[in-house]
This record gives structure tokens, C-alpha cells and sequence, in this order.
């Protein structure tokens, strides 16, 4: 079921104080559907996909899809991989909650959301960023700021990932005893990304003939 339009001029309001302050930049001059040349920006594909996947509009799929383009590639980060995380972590359902508590489509949980807004040089309270993290767009920057940020700490695609998962001090823990759990998230992760990297390529492909 597609989302009504006011829930994104709800969204857009709520996140337009954020915008000076650096948390989201968006750029709408991408919304020019009818052109040719839109189809061949670099998240076109990333942008069909989430329309393919999740119950967003056309509208909110580009701005969604320019979003994870824009932050993963400040990390140097594959934005395919980040899109495999949302899938296996909420089915692309911006509404989610888990039962500990963990929000929207990058499932975070509120302590975790203001330690990444602290490193990002802003204070708020975990109130704040509880309300905040059901906005995918704020939920998705954030998700992706603390997937780099493990990253950079691990120095390894799996570990980082399971660290989004089971936490990094629990990663440490397990590293440190050489011993880990079953490890089905990261398979599940895995498989979601070979299968939209190979969607990529044939939209890719479709579009360069």
C-alpha cells in the first residue's frame, strides 16, 4: 500500500529544522521524471528498487534512493549493501518497532541514534530522537553514520555487520573468546545484496541500450 503524500509533507516539515543544521540536504531538482537524463543517475537503479520493494511512492523512492546514495558514498560505503540491511532489518516498513525497542527501517534503537547524533557534533535528548527515527529519511541517515562507524572500527564487512546486529560490544566480546554465535544475519544481509546487486545490473543494463 502506497503512503499518502501528506505523510511526506509531514515528513519534510519535521525534518526542515534539521536541514540547516546539516542532518539532511535535499536537493529536489532530481524530481524531473520525464527527462532522460534522470534515468541515468547514478541511484536510478538504487531508486527502482526501493519502489519495487517497499510501499513508498515514486516520490518518496527517489528521495529515499538519493539520500542512500549521497550518505554512502560520504562513507565509501556500497549504498546495495545498506539497502540489503533495511530489507533483512524491517522489510522496508518505515513503521517498524521491535520488541526491544529498535525503530523504522534501519531498526535503531534510540541510545544508539543519540551516541551517533553526539559524534555528529548535536545533543538531543533520546525523546527527541525516538520521535525523529520514525521519519525514514532521518532514520536512514542515521542507520548509515553508525554502520560506517562500525566499520571503521572493525575493518571488516562481516564483523562490522554483525556488530549492527548483535552490538559491538557483544562482537568485541565474541572476538575476544573466539568464539561466535550461529551466524544467520550476516548470510541473510549477504544473499539480500547479491540479489539487488544483480537486479542492478540488469537495470543498468536496460538503461544503456
Amino acid at each position: 500500500m502506497k503512503r499518502p503524500v501528506v505523510s511526506i509533507l509531514f515528513g519534510v516539515c519535521v525534518l526542515s529544522i534539521w536541514m540547516g543544521a546539516g542532518f539532511l540536504r535535499p536537493s529536489f531538482s532530481f524530481l524531473n521524471f520525464s527527462s532522460r537524463e534522470s534515468q541515468l543517475e547514478p541511484w536510478k537503479t538504487l531508486q527502482d528498487l526501493i519502489e519495487l520493494k517497499s510501499p513508498f511512492s515514486r516520490y518518496e523512492s527517489v528521495h529515499l534512493a538519493q539520500l542512500i546514495w549521497e550518505e554512502s558514498e560520504k562513507y565509501g560505503i556500497d549504498p546495495y549493501y545498506i539497502l540489503a540491511i533495511i530489507e533483512v532489518e524491517s522489510n522496508f516498513d518505515p513503521d517498524a518497532v521491535s520488541p526491544k525497542g529498535a525503530i523504522g527501517l534501519m531498526q535503531l534503537m534510540p541510545e544508539t541514534a543519540v551516541e551517533i547524533a553526539r559524534d555528529m557534533g548535536f545533543t538531543m535528548t533520546q525523546r527527541k530522537i525516538t520521535s525523529l527515527l520514525t521519519n525514514p529519511y532521518f532514520n536512514v541517515k542515521m542507520g548509515i553514520a553508525y554502520f560506517a562507524k562500525l566499520s571503521r572500527e572493525f575493518q571488516n564487512q562481516k564483523l562490522a555487520t554483525l556488530a549492527y546486529f548483535w552490538g559491538p560490544n557483544n562482537v568485541r566480546r565474541f572476538i575476544r573468546a573466539s568464539l561466535f554465535p550461529a551466524d544467520t544475519y550476516f548470510q541473510k544481509v549477504s544473499a539480500r545484496y547479491r540479489t539487488s546487486f544483480q537486479r542492478f545490473l540488469l537495470l543498468a543494463r536496460s538503461y544503456t541500450r
